[in-house]
């Protein structure tokens, strides 16, 4: 199954856009599932350039951990905060992919 997004026009595919957004957001959502029970957190971030990557801080075991591990598959989710404008305009940039313990 395939989707699409709804409003082409703020849709982003620059990659040096979004490689913008990752470097100036401060959060991430992630989504992570397991046995079909979904566990979403919100967490700060490190954003690595070079290897295209995301790092978070966490202990060395923990639910994000277990969860890591049954399923690497990882949807992420990041929002600009402009503060108040006048269109009240938020920019939202989420992707899917894999998760790795390092």
């Amino acid at each position: 199954m395939s989707f699409h997004v709804r409003r082409k026009d703020r849709e982003i595919t620059d990659s040096d856009v979004l490689k913008k957004v990752l470097k100036s957001t401060k959060h991430v959502t992630i989504a992570l599932c397991m046995d079909n029970e979904p566990y979403l957190v919100s967490l700060s971030h490190g954003y690595d350039e070079a290897a295209n990557c995301l790092y978070f801080h966490c202990a060395d075991e923990g639910k994000k951990l277990v969860y890591m591990k049954a399923n690497s598959k990882v949807w992420g989710q990041t929002v600009l905060d402009y503060g108040v404008t006048d269109d009240a305009t938020t920019l939202t940039q989420a992707s899917t992919s894999r998760a790795k313990y390092l």
